[in-house]
């Protein structure tokens, strides 16, 4: 308990409250109005923060996975993950079925669980076992060379295979983006990177991290509020989860954590 950071714990918690927030944008219908009001214009900057959800998680994984090497107690574990899946999917299954009269049979759910789609939200589960699998992998290839310039190396080749993409191909493909819906690697490499350096991060100048943070995320949200300003709001690959821009907010959110 002497090592543990709390700060990784607040980031989950926050990640959680972004998981409720952001899907409550989902679900009360923001993604089909036009974007004319002040409240509609705000929802926009909100999102930018509640989309980091996803990311944030997948930091914490790679700041508390980074020591995890292949063992049979390792792959034994991932067993837990599963009957947990299995288990609030049939919930699911069962509120739709009695409760909201979803004509859904006992064999179209079981069907289900194997594509993932009995339960919608789902797909982070399919994520995550994939990740959890080649998390030893990627531990391996992080430790291979301690130095930094190492992992400078494998930081920027994430950048560039993920995200940078999103940045550059808006109006016509100039960068490779075959590999961006990888980039649960490349949120993994940043928390693992976090978790090599923290001592170095926390002798950042919270002032000039401060500056840093509200300039980037003030011009990120006035590019969004741009686009999508009186018309109703475009999902692409920059506002996405392998976008440039949850990567930088989700990045600003932990160095302030």
């Amino acid at each position: 308990m002497g090592n543990r950071v709390y700060q990784i714990d607040v980031l989950k918690v926050m990640a959680i409250f972004f998981v409720i927030s952001v899907h409550f944008l989902l679900n009360t219908g923001f993604y089909d109005i036009d974007i004319q009001s002040f409240s509609a214009s705000l929802g926009i900057i909100l999102r930018l923060i509640f989309i980091t959800s996803v990311p944030l998680f997948i930091i914490a994984t790679g700041f508390l996975m980074g020591t995890k090497k292949l063992s049979d107690k390792y792959i034994a574990k991932i067993f837990r993950v599963i009957i947990l899946y299995v288990l609030v999917s049939m919930i699911d299954w069962l509120t739709q079925t009695l409760v909201f009269q979803n004509d859904l049979s006992m064999e179209d759910a079981l069907l289900g669980l194997l594509d993932f789609s009995t339960d919608s939200y789902s797909w982070y589960v399919e994520m995550y076992i994939g990740l959890y699998l080649l998390i030893p992998l990627l531990n391996a290839a992080w430790h291979y060379d301690l130095s930094k310039q190492y992992h400078i190396y494998i930081i920027m080749v994430s950048t560039i295979l993920f995200f940078l993409p999103s940045l550059f191909n808006g109006l016509g493909k100039i960068l490779p983006d075959w590999w961006t819906n990888a980039y649960p690697i490349g949120y993994y490499y940043v928390g693992l990177y976090f978790k090599t350096y923290l001592e170095e991060i926390k002798k950042i100048s919270t002032k000039r991290l401060l500056i840093w943070s509200v300039s980037i995320f003030g011009m990120i949200s006035f590019l969004s509020l741009i686009d999508n300003y009186d018309r109703i709001f475009a999902w692409t690959d920059a506002n996405d989860y392998m976008g440039y821009q949850p990567f930088l907010v989700a990045i600003l959110i932990s160095l302030l954590i």
